[in-house]
């Protein structure tokens, strides 16, 4: 895994977060922000720098849980242990596709979230399951003669090939992609990355998306090319073959009834 490009592109993203958190929120206090599926807590830690208030979750079985750089408070994936209109803003990146229960965990988010808050989830993009798809293949080529090479070198320095035979068995079950997220398959993700799958999920659940944006940034889930390419060149193949993420901002039912009670009120 190459933490530098992850890193780098995470950062970039909740530049996108911050940017719409400053157009639908606009405070010049800090806000009480929830990070949901915050992983190690990096992009919660960029909000806290800003002077937010943040609280971020992660289920126990993140794949970050042993490089936490700010505090992660465990949950069941469902139930969000805060009380009621506890946070301005709820965020989350590249989270909500992971979600076994999302109907429940909408429903939470909407129950922590204050009346007049907002939610702000960035989320990968048809465009991004397509392209990955076709990534597969090189990946895999070049993951090969990673192992082949350096099966070799170990071999050579151990006098054995225990641990290059386990790791070719190891690769040989990521050779024909898989899907990404909770639902669907391979084919069929990509109709539930797209921003319509979304928006019409966002609605059935009690939602209302406000805005939606693409983060014009393009990369792949293989890590092909990584560091490589920087992310001015990424942003400039968004143009051209899709932004890999898109930023939705969401406010709860009860707060859109609560926004135009109060323009009535203002009349």
């Amino acid at each position: 895994m190459d933490l530098e490009h992850i890193h780098a592109i995470r950062d970039r993203e909740l530049e996108s977060i911050c940017n719409l958190i400053r157009r639908f929120k606009p405070s010049a206090q800090p806000l009480d922000v929830l990070d949901v599926g915050a992983g190690s807590g990096r992009q919660a830690a960029g909000l806290a720098a800003l002077g937010h208030r943040v609280s971020a979750v992660d289920i126990d079985t993140s794949a970050y849980a042993d490089s936490a750089c700010y505090p992660i408070s465990i949950y069941d994936g469902r139930n969000l242990p805060f009380a009621d209109a506890s946070f301005d803003v709820v965020v989350s990146s590249n989270v909500l596709e992971h979600v076994q229960d999302l109907d429940a965990l909408l429903a939470d988010m909407s129950r922590v979230l204050r009346r007049e808050g907002i939610a702000v989830h960035v989320l990968p993009t048809h465009t991004w399951r397509v392209w990955t798809t076709l990534a597969h293949a090189p990946w895999v080529l070049k993951r090969s003669w990673q192992l082949i090479t350096g099966g070799r070198q170990r071999r050579t320095q151990a006098g054995g090939d225990s641990r290059a035979h386990a790791e070719r068995r190891a690769s040989m079950s990521v050779i024909i992609p898989s899907r990404h997220g909770e639902r669907g398959n391979l084919l069929t993700e990509v109709w539930y990355f797209s921003p319509a799958w979304w928006r019409r999920t966002f609605r059935r659940n009690g939602w209302t998306p406000v805005h939606d944006e693409k983060c014009d940034l393009f990369y792949t889930g293989t890590m092909l090319l990584s560091t490589r390419l920087d992310l001015a060149a990424r942003q400039g193949l968004a143009r051209f073959l899709g932004s890999s993420t898109h930023g939705y901002v969401l406010r709860s039912r009860r707060g859109m009834e609560s926004a135009a009670t109060n323009l009535l009120d203002e009349y």
